[in-house]
């Protein structure tokens, strides 16, 4: 987005407090719902792992740990800037930072999440996938990224977390 239209979004949001609480629950709520799923997604695997062994288990876990670290060593060494640095306009979520913008660590970590789920429960796969398209347009909304840290983080975390899954 332009300066002029966070600016706009900004001052939508700002003008009608309820509906900045509703973005700002929403930005709660859709994490906690992902991080939620995913224990339950492992204690069900762990469950299971009892009849069919610990492989699903260990990549579900190794496999999202591992695009987290390599996300997150790419964001570090690029160090994007947020568009509260570029545009000068406070964001409406709560954040400190003004680099480590690209790619989205939150829609990075969402996505590959819901690939562990894919590759285990198809059906929630969908429902995750839902979700973190919303959490990709409330980071944008909220002013922490750009679309293009958003869609990065969604492209990081699915395609790797695929490749990750066709090699484990």
């Amino acid at each position: 987005m332009t300066a002029a239209r966070y600016r706009r979004v900004h001052d939508w949001f700002t003008a009608r407090p309820a509906a900045l609480r509703a973005l700002r629950a929403a930005d709660r709520l859709t994490t906690a719902f992902v991080y939620v799923a995913y224990g339950l997604l492992l204690a069900a695997l762990l469950w299971q792992s009892q009849v069919y062994g610990f492989g699903a288990l260990l990549r579900a876990v190794l496999i999202p740990a591992a695009v987290f670290v390599a996300g997150s060593l790419l964001r570090s060494r690029l160090d994007r800037p947020r568009p509260v640095a570029v545009h000068g306009i406070p964001p409406l979520l709560k954040k400190e930072k003004r680099g480590e913008s690209f790619p989205s660590r939150h829609v990075m970590a969402a996505s590959v999440i819901t690939t562990a789920f894919f590759h285990s429960l198809p059906m929630a796969g969908t429902a995750l996938l839902l979700v973190t398209l919303c959490i990709m347009v409330i980071r944008v909304l909220g002013g922490v990224h750009f679309v293009k840290d958003v869609g990065a983080g969604f492209a990081f975390g699915l395609v790797l977390g695929e490749v990750l899954y066709a090699l484990l």
